[in-house]
């Protein structure tokens, strides 16, 4: 009796190809580049804008519908509304888990996985459009992006606007590809464009043009058709369906149309000011930071890339009609912005441009590689090779930069170093003093400075450009600092002590500069991966003014005046109205500095002016404990005279107390001492 062998069945195929793979290795870069360490970098101020707004008791539908009609205002500028609605829901779900104060890397998640999401959508949408080769590059492009990495670890409006846009890509692919589109497609379609209006003012900018394009695409479609469809079907499945859907989707969004043609002020525009932004440093920098950076052939192989996508995009009979589509959208988009009232553009203004631009750099890797492995008759595995060392060195070039990204401290202001500097430099209590109000939304406003207090000199940097302005502000700021001599004076508009001019007192007035710089984006701008663009070292550097006691008879002292007087030391509170009045509050009791300035003892009398707010007893015990005594009623403006006091020469103490102990009680605006008789 023979055996019957049994056919062994042939092992099934593996479901998962080497390109499987590389696409799987791409997303886990891609996710581990934008989640890696995000809450180490401080939130800079637009996004804590973003998360203010995001906290307020609105529901998400609420801050949508008042956005928009609230747009340009001063509450919500020209944002739109999805990245606080966004941020919104994640918000009541961390309450929902029990956390109610989120950190930074938990206000930066939903972001973040919007930016890795975006990575992954455009794959399928380029995959879509054109051709799995230039859908990997375009992959591996993004994945390892320096802009796409850094905005989508950024809390704001513009990795939202590229999730959606690839997102838009991918539904418009329904239409560019054989066969009738599906509801998916138009479901992406629609998300996308309304997600795009919903997120920036600048989509406007790419979709305007872009249902243009489809309008003469259905046109042209109609006009080379010899049956003529009913409208109805031409519009609801037919040639003319994507521009009717974005003509829909922008229909909600004509209320902000309507606002920037009636009540935008674009900011920053002012008749004094020349407005220069399109020129050769501007697209060498935009284009070093949308690509791999600057120097050792980073832009120029970047800039072949962009060459070799547009030789394969029109250079295929097959892609040559959305090829010649694509590149127009890229140019107008591109355009249009330059054309928009502004004062200076940054490189994440351009958002709208990256993700078309990145798709013709990911088209030139692939028309170059796979032409140099036909030119060198490259087969198998060894047909890769072009691909292989084009990816090395895109990689290499990264490594740096990346480094540096993942180990900054703060994306705009040097703000930790900022606070080193003023708790290591100014005394306990010191008081430090903004050129501009509108710092203060950084520090202390978002990160205070343990045990000093802050102060602005003007409300606006750039109001003090203005020459009839700068004549009122510059005294005023002056006033300020002769009655404060110890504070410090934070300044970006003034990287140099003016020489002439009516700022030129601060190189007069104070005897100490020190500059506080963000050493890492500085690393980043010579990289060309300023996320503030080409212009950046100029502009964000802190430049510190301050005196040391020492320092004072030589420099406030030159005036002939006998006495200088100031609060220094515990017990002061600093209070500033919205006009730049400063006031000194004892909280009850706080010491004035009277420094003798004659070289021999010396009688004065002690001068205050300022406001009482409730009702109580001013002591002042002067040099050798003489104490005088007044009681005060509540009044907007005081003066009051106490002694004569001895003061002997160099620096004496006088003690100013306001009981009861109120809050804000006494404000105390200026002091001074004059010649005054002896006696008590």
């Amino acid at each position: 009796m023979g055996f019957r062998t049994q056919p062994v069945p042939a092992p099934a195929p593996s479901r998962f190809t080497p390109g499987m793979f590389l696409v799987a290795a791409l997303l886990l870069a891609a996710f581990a580049l934008r989640f890696a360490r995000l809450g180490y970098t401080l939130l800079w101020i637009d996004e804590l804008d973003v998360f203010w707004n995001s906290s307020s008791p609105r529901g998400p539908l609420d801050v949508i519908l008042y956005t928009l009609q609230n747009c340009f205002e001063i509450n919500t500028n020209e944002q739109m509304p999805f990245q606080y609605a966004w941020l919104k829901l994640f918000l009541a779900l961390y309450r929902a888990l029990g956390i109610e104060q989120p950190g930074i890397a938990l206000v930066r998640l939903p972001f973040a996985l919007l930016g890795f999401l975006s990575v992954g959508v455009l794959y399928a949408a380029v995959r879509r459009l054109y051709d799995r080769a230039t859908a990997a590059w375009t992959l591996a492009l993004a994945a390892l992006s320096f802009f796409h990495v850094f905005q989508s670890r950024d809390a704001t409006s513009y990795n939202p606007l590229m999730f959606f846009m690839a997102l838009h890509f991918w539904g418009a692919a329904g239409w560019l590809r054989p066969g009738r589109p599906r509801w998916t497609d138009r479901l992406g379609f629609i998300a996308g464009a309304a997600g795009m209006l919903m997120s920036h003012l600048s989509s406007w900018l790419f979709l305007g043009p872009a249902g243009l394009a489809w309008l003469g695409r259905a046109a042209w479609l109609r006009w080379r058709s010899a049956e003529k469809r009913p409208w109805g079907r031409e519009l609801i499945g037919g040639a003319f369906e994507p521009a009717a859907l974005l003509v829909l989707c922008a229909l909600p969004f004509l209320i902000v149309i309507y606002r920037a043609v009636t009540v935008f002020k674009p900011p920053g525009l002012k008749e004094e000011v020349e407005i220069s932004t399109l020129s050769l440093p501007f697209l060498r920098y935009q284009l070093a930071h949308f690509g791999w950076g600057l120097g050792v052939g980073r832009l120029v192989a970047f800039l072949l890339a962009l060459a070799g996508g547009v030789a394969g995009l029109l250079g295929e009979r097959s892609t040559r009609a959305r090829g010649a589509i694509h590149l127009a959208l890229l140019g107008a988009s591109a355009a249009l912005l330059f054309i928009a009232p502004h004062a200076l553009i940054f490189p994440r203004y351009l958002a709208i441009a990256f993700l078309p631009m990145l798709v013709v750099a990911g088209r030139g890797l692939a028309w170059w590689t796979q032409g140099a492995s036909r030119r060198l008759k490259l087969a198998g595995r060894a047909a890769w090779a072009p691909a292989a060392v084009a990816a090395a060195l895109l990689a290499a070039w990264h490594v740096r930069p990346f480094a540096q990204l993942m180990t900054l401290r703060t994306k705009l202001m040097p703000v930790p170093q900022l606070i080193e500097w003023l708790e290591t430099q100014l005394p306990d209590n010191g008081l430090y003093v903004w050129e501009s109000g509108f710092n203060l939304r950084d520090v202390p406003g978002a990160y205070p400075v343990r045990g000093r207090q802050a102060a602005f000199m003007t409300m606006h940097s750039g109001s003090i450009r203005v020459p009839a302005v700068a004549e009122q502000l510059a005294p005023m700021g002056r006033f300020l600092f002769q009655r404060f001599p110890l504070a410090a004076l934070l300044a970006t508009g003034f990287p140099e002590p003016p020489a002439e001019g009516p700022w030129s007192w601060i190189g007069a007035d104070f005897a100490r500069r020190d500059v506080v710089r963000n050493e890492s984006l500085e690393r980043l701008h010579r990289y060309g991966f300023s996320p503030h663009g080409y212009q950046y070292p100029s502009n964000l550097n802190i430049v510190c003014y301050f005196n040391r006691p020492e320092d004072l008879p030589s420099r406030l002292g030159a005036d002939g005046r006998p006495f200088l007087v100031y609060p220094d030391g515990p017990g002061w509170k600093y209070l500033q109205t919205r006009e730049g009045l400063l006031f000194a509050c004892p909280e009850p009791a706080g010491a004035l500095r009277v420094r003798n300035l004659s070289g021999q003892a010396r009688s004065g009398r002690l001068v205050i002016e300022g406001a009482v707010q409730a009702l109580g007893s001013l002591r002042v015990t002067g040099p050798g404990g003489q104490v005088l005594t007044k009681n005060l009623q509540p009044a907007n403006h005081i003066r009051e005279v106490f002694g004569p006091f001895s003061f002997p020469t160099g620096e004496q103490e006088v003690r100013i107390e306001f009981w009861p102990a109120g809050r804000n009680a006494l404000l105390l605006y200026a002091f001074q001492v004059g010649p005054g008789e002896s006696g008590p």
